[in-house]
This record gives structure tokens, sequence and C-alpha cells, in this order.
């Protein structure tokens, strides 16, 4: 689930759709977003497949199987595989104890890893993913197309359905909003080229760890992925020194820490302070730790809940880590102190910019009372301005494999 991703993007070239329309995050001076180009671009890919079938329906709406399946390719295509650095797999010789910090890929060399076989026509990239059209004309439900975005998790990125909170498709990936934005009501929902649009900028947002709700607004998003060894390695320790769970807990465990992320949200006011929120009621607690930061890389003001209560020195309070406030206001030159950082990936703000950090993990009842998280979170920068936000990127040693064609989509 964490410690990899999410590619810098500067919000200029970015939207999100919200219930099948395109947020434009940027002014209208910039035509080209990422939802508006997906949206074009399906569109046309829709009307080209069905001018070059014959008998696909003409309904601009309807989506057949082949136009699905090219357009999922379209997406997997603009998407690196995972960086399977984090598991001692090389990409491109396919070995094993490869050491991804010591050896990081340029990302020059990752274009088109997402597929199997760079370079070759869709049909080729469908067969190599284990893609199968029932009737290539025909209609698609979101059941099949979420057996097939699954198959590619599986094929190009490597996730281990064994260690997912749900073997099912398309639970697996309603769980994990792909499906955000659509009409979809279950498996056997019939897709249209509304809800395809939708589900291509979905891949893209769950693919890099967040989804912009507004000008102000971020959601976090858990990226689907086999579990590494901030997770379950983490979970198996606890299991092994027989400290909480069984291994047949895993599935439930790790469906309550996806809820628990997604669930997290970052508001950036026009007076600089920066409203934090998210949902409890998942049996998990995320300690986020908020850093504003200069051009220098150095923090001048920290907030931090989880060290606020260790600091006390006190095993007894603890416990509290759980109970971390659900609402809390950041302010610039609020909490002040002064450390110099050395974030990798970190992005200096311009001037009139202002750089916050954030970082954390999840705990739960048990590990609170430890004074632990039982796995990190991502770590996130966000460059914003009098409640505008200009920049967002994924930061630390998880970031160094992750390039930029996430950037590049619909571009």
């Amino acid at each position: 689930m964490r410690k990899t991703i999410a590619a810098m993007v500067t919000l200029g070239t970015v939207s999100s759709m919200l219930a099948g329309t395109v947020y434009a995050a940027t002014n209208t001076t910039n035509a080209t977003s990422t939802g508006n180009t997906a949206n074009m671009t399906a569109s046309a890919t829709s009307n080209a497949t069905s001018n070059t079938t014959g008998s696909a329906p003409t309904n601009p709406n309807v989506l057949t199987q082949k136009s699905a399946v090219y357009q999922l390719i379209e997406v997997f295509n603009t998407i690196p595989s995972w960086p399977k650095g984090l598991q001692g797999i090389d990409p491109q010789t396919q070995q094993t104890q490869w050491n991804w910090y010591d050896k990081p890929i340029p990302e020059s060399e990752w274009t088109g890893l997402a597929c199997v076989f760079p370079g070759d026509p869709e049909s080729k990239y469908a067969a190599d993913l284990g893609i199968q059209m029932t009737n290539p004309n025909g209609p698609v439900t979101a059941g099949q197309l979420a057996q097939w975005i699954v198959d590619w998790e599986i094929k190009a990125r490597h996730v281990n359905m064994a260690w997912e909170p749900s073997q099912d498709p398309y639970t697996l990936l309603q769980d994990f909003s792909f499906f955000y934005g659509t009409d979809v009501k279950g498996p056997n929902s019939v897709l249209t080229q509304k809800d395809m649009m939708a589900i291509r900028n979905n891949i893209v947002e769950v693919s890099r760890g967040w989804r912009q709700l507004g000008p102000n607004k971020v959601e976090l998003l858990a990226p689907l992925m086999e579990a590494d060894q901030g997770v379950n390695g983490d979970f198996l320790y606890f299991v092994k020194h027989n400290m909480e769970w069984k291994m047949s807990d895993w599935p439930s465990v790790y469906a309550r820490m996806v809820r628990t992320v997604d669930s997290q949200t970052f508001t950036f006011e026009p007076n600089g302070n920066v409203v934090y929120t998210y949902q409890r009621g998942f049996g998990v607690t995320p300690n986020v730790t908020a850093e504003f930061l200069n051009n220098k890389e150095v923090a001048s003001t920290e907030y931090s809940y989880f060290f606020k209560i260790l600091n006390t020195n006190n095993k007894s309070y603890y416990y509290q880590l759980f109970n971390e406030p659900d609402y809390q206001v950041f302010t610039p030159g609020g909490n002040k102190t002064n450390y110099k950082r050395d974030y990798p990936e970190f992005i200096a703000p311009k001037s009139g910019q202002v750089a916050l950090v954030i970082w954390g993990g999840l705990t739960d009842p048990y590990q609170s009372k430890l004074g632990m998280d039982f796995t990190n979170e991502l770590e996130y920068e966000f460059l914003f301005s009098k409640g505008r936000i200009y920049t967002i990127k994924t930061i630390g040693y998880s970031s160094i494999n992750y390039p930029s064609e996430v950037n590049d989509y619909g571009e």
C-alpha cells in the first residue's frame, strides 16, 4: 500500500472528475487539462472504434468492449509499472536482489513499462495482459472492466491479490475508489463513455496517491499495489510476536487502512491556514506531522500531535495517540521550530508561495499504547499561496524511482 508513489503534478495541467463533470484546476486560459484531454481523447477513441468496426453502436455515449480496452491501454501507457525496487525486482531485467536506492532508474527508461512489451499494438497489449473480450462490439460491465484493470495490476505492476483486502476485482477497485464520479451501482452496471472518462482519471489519481477536490482542497488516496515491506512486513512482525493480529486479520486490517487514508483531506485557506481532517470509525488513526518550510528547506513551524504526546515521556498517556483530533488547523508561524531538513525531491517554494510537508503513520489502539505507528504513510509536499494549490508532490526516499509520465497524461 504505502511508501511508493505519486509524481509531481503542476496543477496548471491537471483536473479531477467530479460526478461526471470536469473540475479545471487552473484558470480558463489553460485549455489543456488532464480531464478535458482525457475526455476528448476518450470520445475520439470511442468514435474511431465505432467507425472502424462497422457494426458498433453509433451513440457516442455507448461504450464497447473494444473501445474500453483500447482506452485502458492508452492510460496504462501513461503510468509506469510500480517502482519495483521496493520489491527487489529490477524493472529492466526482472532479476531480484536489485538495490533500488543505490541504483535509481533514469526516468527516460520508464516510458511504457506499464505495459508488457512497449511498441506493440493495442491488441497485443491486451493479449499480453490477459485481457479477454467476450464481444468486442458489445457493452462492457463494471465487473468486466475491473477484471481487466486487475489483470494489468497483476501482470504489469506485480500486485499480489492474495495480499489485497478483497480478491474480487470489482470489490477491490471499488474499495480503492476507481469508480469515483461514475453512475456505477454494482458489478453488473453497464458502463457508458461518461463512466469511462471518470475511470480513466481515477486510474491516474489512485496511481499518484491523491485527488484534487477543488482549487484549494485535496484528499489523499491509498494507491493500489502489492503491500510492500512497510505494510505487510510490519504486520507479519506483529503476528510473529503475537502482539495483536492473526494472519487471517490482514484483509480487514488493510481495508481499514485504505478507508482511513482515503478519508484524509487538506483545505488551504486564503489566510494561509491549512485545515486537516480525517474520518474516524475504521479502527485506525493517522498520526500526521505537518511542517512549513522556506526555500532553504528549513522548517520554521511544526505541528505534530504524535510528538506532543511522546514528548510527555509518560507512557500512560500514549494511548491518546489513537485519539488524534480529526480536525486540526495548521498555521504558518504557529508552533515555532528551526530544523534544517533534507527531503529527497523537495521543491523550494517560489516567492509568495508556502511549502507544507506532511508525513506520519497509522496506529491502532494496541500500537498507540506502545507509542508506535504500525506503518508509515507517504510524504507529501504542497506548494500553495492565498488559498490556491500550485503543486503537489510525494517526497522522501519513496519518490526516488517514481518518474513523471503521470504528469504528462492528457497533454
